[in-house]
């Protein structure tokens, strides 16, 4: 119904969860059955629900309980934001910074210095970050950085302040339903969204996987890391190439190769035989 009927559903966080992980996961089953690497990947890593899709490329999750997980993280998100009650927006600075970091830091000095119920959700570039609050509050900052002249405010087309503390009963309602599922050591690291440590172990995964629900996706962080390790080239697997550009704007001498159709598997094989061989 979500994909034939009624695309609008997939703005309700509900319907958009299960949609994006069943694509990833689709995707990345058939890259599995394709392909085969001699070496496994150093690091799996994804942006928010994303992870979860990492999580699962690592080994620390089957598809039937991932999928049944992000099932109810979609409904405990879904139902602690109610309709109307907050929202996203993203702030786009300018192409050319200060510094690396000065676009953030003004950006979080206005939020503690206007004391609204808005913070910081995505640090996605040094020139991009999501801020996420209730609604009232979330239409009067998107004031105060029209006052600044930022360059590009953007009211995303979501339904909740997500990765926000309005989420924690959300994740500690999903945590109660986590520990029931077998979780296993991942064989691939996972590079945490929360503060972009390598994660492995069982425990770890699923306090990360918790915490992220109501904390800032540090995507900025999670690339300085896979750079700082020598990574150079990326599989970014699933709908659109939103990454890819993400990854460009932190670390432009990584390479990120998009898989978001089936068809995109052809440009894989070359690639895949390359490293194979080392080369």
């Amino acid at each position: 119904k979500v994909i034939f009927e009624d695309e609008t559903m997939l703005n309700n966080t509900k319907y958009t969860q299960p949609s994006i992980f069943l694509i990833s996961a689709i995707i990345l089953n058939i890259l599995g059955l394709e392909y085969t690497l001699e070496k496994s990947p150093s690091i799996v890593a994804g942006h928010s629900l994303g992870e979860w899709t990492a999580t699962l490329a690592g080994g620390a999750l089957t598809f039937d309980d991932a999928l049944d997980l992000i099932f109810y993280r979609a409904k405990f998100m879904d139902a602690a934001a109610p309709k109307g009650f907050g929202g996203m927006t993203a702030l786009i600075g300018p192409p050319k910074l200060e510094n690396k970091y000065s676009f953030y830091n003004m950006v979080k000095e206005t939020l503690e210095e206007e004391n609204k119920e808005v913070y910081i959700a995505n640090f996605n570039a040094y020139n991009q970050i999501v801020i996420s609050g209730k609604l009232k509050d979330l239409e009067d900052i998107e004031e105060v950085f029209r006052k600044k002249r930022v360059r590009r405010i953007i009211r995303l087309n979501v339904s909740g302040p997500f990765h926000t503390p309005f989420m924690k009963e959300a994740a500690d309602n999903l945590r109660d339903i986590m520990e029931k599922r077998d979780f296993k050591d991942a064989f691939i690291p996972i590079v945490s969204n929360v503060d972009a440590s390598l994660t492995a172990f069982e425990m770890d995964i699923k306090n990360k996987l918790y915490k992220q629900i109501f904390s800032p996706v540090n995507w900025v962080k999670v690339v300085e890391k896979i750079k700082e390790m020598g990574i150079n080239l990326l599989f970014e697997i699933g709908p659109k190439n939103v990454l890819k550009n993400l990854v460009k704007k932190i670390a432009p001498e990584i390479e990120v190769i998009n898989i978001e159709r089936v068809k995109d598997l052809e440009k894989i094989g070359p690639i895949i035989e390359k490293i194979n061989k080392g080369e």
